[in-house]
């Protein structure tokens, strides 16, 4: 997730968020009632496996002078969420149609 802060100075503006639901990848702004998809992804990030695209061979990072804080997640962690909801989603799917098929 990113966290911008649009204003001149730091006591005051406005705080507008962009987060990645993990379950899809999509990316999405908050911004008070609002919320808009962004299919470009967040205005900023970090990829230490990326090279930014200047060819040096560092760490990608694509910037907005508007970041105040990034927030990240250990891969392997996402990486166990999704297994552990899509095996809640099976069990699920599996235990209705078990007590469908016990009912009748």
């Amino acid at each position: 997730a990113v966290q911008n802060h649009l204003g001149t100075t730091p006591h005051g503006g406005h705080y507008v968020a962009e987060v990645m639901d993990w379950t899809t990848g999509a990316w999405w702004e908050c911004n008070d009632e609002s919320v808009t998809r962004m299919p470009d992804g967040p205005s900023s990030s970090y990829d230490p496996d990326g090279d930014g695209g200047d060819g040096d061979g560092g760490a990608g990072v694509k910037g907005s002078s508007d970041a105040y804080n990034l927030f990240y997640v250990e891969r392997g962690y996402l990486a166990r969420q999704v297994r552990a909801s899509l095996e809640g989603d099976a069990a699920s799917l599996y235990g209705g149609v078990l007590a469908d098929i016990d009912s009748r």
